[in-house]
């Protein structure tokens, strides 16, 4: 081809290939802005590090992928539309993303952008209008250490909610009861909170690192900041809600209203309040509240805070800012919440690990800033850090939809393989059901017969019941089936869908046996927790100390020594090889029935003890040269009494000495019993002689002194003490139980330090051994 001819040639190709745009060009038609450089627009492009990524509508075609891959899966009948589920979220909008990071002095200038060329949809419709001044740092103190300024649109995030689970659901209805559940929060207050779309603050002030640490050490639970947290709308409606909720209070102040939680003997006086100003919300620690109310504004003028907003952005939807004492903090914490003593647990490797990951954190000099700003065609992120967005781009690549779209694909196209399997696997444990059911029964009438087989196979089976007709797996299954007797499972392993379990049913007959076993267990745990005063029990300790006999055997694989009863829950339950379910719930009466089985015994045991005591008693009388002396010592004088034990208590541990007036013995199944000698009758009688002229003469005082409001026995009555014979001995006297060891002797008491107070009804004396005395108040003479 000539010279000529080959430029005429790509002039015609020119003309030919600029006929489109000239089209659109006159048609008016708009054209697609070029990601690029929409991108590079917000951010720094001659920064010392910059990546942009585009998406080429990528999660659109993930989600179309997905569709069609879970077509062949059980959503055929009710199938997801994951393309419109992207949409709705928000993600099918992302056509390209974009980070830089310039080095400043002092950190570095990161930047994000999120480009959305058609608008900002789902998740990204949260941040509602056009960029905003911050007023957070209206209400903050200068020593602010963190504070947080966002502008909301709930509803915007609920219709996004309400559209992604249609497009899951395909039902309207499933959305429909979303909303009617939410629209059930007006009894609580919350309807105008959920439709709010305004402004939310959150500012924070850390205490100082010494109180920090001292309440670490003491663990209160005293939060180691104070909070200030402020939305403008629904103070009137959560006001009227909390007027009618008893447990708050309400106070007036400075032209506001504050509820406080009303403190009771459970829950101490809180210092958090709501406050209520016009119709705004703030939840605050109290005295850190009237500082921020007061709006003095003076973070707003603090240097480093606008030096923080010069460096990232004045305006925007969400402020995030950061002091070093607020980083130091949360970084102590780390260290302590990782690297501290309390967690023992904790190996050398992972203490080592944990502390490198600490040392790794640097330390701040200056307050760090991050601004989001919701643009028209996307998300951008800004602001002044410390670490470059190097580190992060490993993490935003993940998150393309090349990379975890794939993953994702990949990961639906296994499930499908799976959903198909397990599909076939349960159409083919509904062919075999009736045969290894059938399998089952025969196996429970072999073991019937052979008490001592633990397990037996079809083959031997069908060789002790010739009869059953039982059926034959051999072209199905790779292995022989075998039935163990402590089970609900007959398990054919099938040679491709592997193992296919059929689940036999509970008999009537196993029901019952399996729930006499936990009622067994329950009634020795529920004397367990009395006898020892526990709330809570457990059941393979009481079998293996003897608590429980005959001791309950496996019927269907369940493991009764991992139940653990209490005290406060009626229910108890355990699960078979197979999962299934057995319950008992503890009768009404459970509880004081097994209290009076341990008061009977414990009666029981007294009376033995009362004999045992008797009868050293008669030993010393006969041995006046011995002081002490064992229970099985007794035998030598042949007064060792016959003491038959009611729980296998044993009694030969017993010792005495001459001057002990009590005998105790203790045991798991009845805990202590004190067998505490009665006193004689005679002491008994002068003491109550003596309490009886006490009381006259306390009568007679009040009477004469109408204005006293108390007395003091040895000032109104000369106590004598007659000489008693405190030895005497009354084989007749009823025996009595004492909570703790009776003294060892049983002198009278002095009655010349009694206190009596006007309003007395009795006056009451107690011997040393324990014995009480009481006389009633007498009524005056008329």
């Amino acid at each position: 081809m000539d010279p000529f001819s080959l430029v005429r040639s790509l002039q015609l190709a020119a003309a030919v290939a600029l006929l489109p745009a000239a089209a659109l060009a006159q048609t008016g038609a708009p054209t697609e802005p070029n990601p690029l450089n929409a991108v590079r627009r917000e951010l720094s492009p001659d920064a010392l590090f910059y990546t942009y990524i585009d998406f080429e509508g990528g999660w659109g075609q993930v989600g179309r992928e997905l569709s069609d891959t879970l077509k062949a899966s059980s959503f055929a009948d009710k199938p997801i539309d994951l393309p419109g589920a992207f949409e709705a979220i928000g993600l099918s909008q992302i056509r390209a993303i974009g980070l830089s990071s310039d080095a400043v002095p002092g950190g570095y200038d990161n930047r994000f952008f999120l480009y959305t060329p058609t608008g900002r949809a789902g998740v990204f419709s949260l941040f509602p209008g056009k960029p905003q001044p911050f007023q957070a740092a209206q209400f903050a103190p200068a020593d602010a250490d963190l504070v947080l300024d966002l502008r909301l649109d709930l509803p915007a995030l609920i219709k996004t909610v309400e559209s992604v689970a249609v497009k899951f659901t395909g039902e309207k209805e499933v959305a429909d009861e979303l909303l009617k559940l939410l629209a059930q929060s007006e009894e609580k207050g919350l309807t105008e909170l959920i439709a709010y779309q305004g402004r939310a603050i959150v500012i924070v002030r850390m205490h100082p690192q010494d109180q920090i640490e001292r309440r670490a050490a003491e663990f209160s639970f005293k939060l180691p900041f104070d909070v200030f947290a402020r939305i403008e709308t629904g103070g009137k409606h959560i006001a009227k809600t909390l007027a009618a909720d008893s447990d708050w209070l309400r106070e007036e102040k400075n032209g506001r209203t504050y509820f406080t939680r009303k403190p009771t003997d459970d829950v101490p006086p809180e210092d958090f309040a709501i406050i209520l100003d016009g119709d705004s919300i703030a939840i605050a620690s109290t005295p850190f509240s009237d500082e921020c109310l007061a709006k003095t504004g003076a973070l707003a003028a603090d240097p480093a805070y606008l030096q923080a907003l010069a460096d990232s952005a004045s305006e925007g939807h969400v402020l995030f800012y950061m002091t070093p004492k607020f980083f130091t903090s949360v970084r102590n914490a780390s260290k302590m919440l990782f690297l501290t003593s309390s967690f023992a647990s904790r190996s050398y490797k992972d203490a080592l690990i944990a502390n490198q990951l600490m040392s790794m954190l640097p330390m701040i000099d200056k307050p760090l800033t991050s601004v989001l700003v919701a643009r028209d065609d996307g998300i951008l992120i800004r602001g002044r850090s410390i670490e470059s967005l190097k580190a992060s781009l490993p993490a935003v690549s993940l998150l393309t939809p090349d990379f975890l779209g794939r993953i994702a694909t990949y990961a639906a196209k296994a499930w499908v393989i799976d959903d198909a399997r397990r599909h076939e696997t349960e159409r083919a444990q509904k062919e075999f059901a009736p045969q290894l059911q059938q399998v089952g029964e025969a196996a429970q009438k072999f073991f019937a017969a052979n008490p001592e087989a633990e397990s037996v196979t079809l083959t031997a089976l069908k060789a002790a019941l010739p009869n059953e007709k039982l059926p034959d797996f051999s072209t199905v299954s790779s292995t022989e089936v075998e039935v163990l007797r402590a089970s609900d499972i007959v398990i054919l392993e099938h040679n491709t869908l592997g193992s296919i379990q059929h689940l036999m049913p509970i008999t009537n007959a196993q029901r019952a046996t399996i729930e006499k076993n936990l009622r067994a267990i329950d009634g020795a745990a529920l004397e367990s927790m009395l006898a020892e005063g526990s709330g809570y029990a457990y059941a393979g300790t009481l079998i293996d100390a003897g608590w429980i006999e005959p001791k309950p055997i496996s019927l269907l694989g369940e493991d009764y020594t991992s139940v653990s009863p209490t005290l406060t829950e009626p229910r108890l339950t355990i699960t078979t090889r197979g999962n299934q379910e057995i319950a008992i719930t503890r009768e009404p009466k459970a509880l004081a029935q097994v209290r009076r089985s341990i008061a009977e015994r414990q009666l029981h045991v007294e009376r033995n003890l009362a004999k045992a005591h008797e009868a050293a008693r008669r030993y010393f009388e006969a041995s006046p040269e011995e002081y002490a002396v064992s229970f099985d010592d007794l035998a030598k004088k042949d007064l060792k009494p016959e003491l038959t034990p009611i729980i296998g208590e044993n009694y030969s541990d017993l010792s005495f000495t001459r001057d002990s007036t009590s005998t105790s013995l203790t045991h798991p199944r009845f805990g202590r019993v004190i067998y505490t000698e009665p006193p004689s009758p005679k002491l008994v009688t002068a003491l109550r002689e003596r309490l009886q002229k006490l009381e006259r003469a306390a009568s007679a005082y009040f009477a004469k002194n109408p204005k006293a409001e108390l007395v003091v026995s040895g000032e109104i009555y000369e106590d004598p003490v007659p000489a008693i014979d405190t030895a005497t001995h009354d084989d007749a006297a009823m025996p009595v139980v004492s909570t703790s060891d009776a003294p060892t002797s049983a002198a009278t008491p002095d009655l010349s330090a009694l206190v009596i107070r006007r309003d007395y009804e009795t006056i009451k004396a107690s011997l040393e051994s324990g014995y009480e005395v009481t006389v009633p108040r007498t009524k005056p003479k008329r």
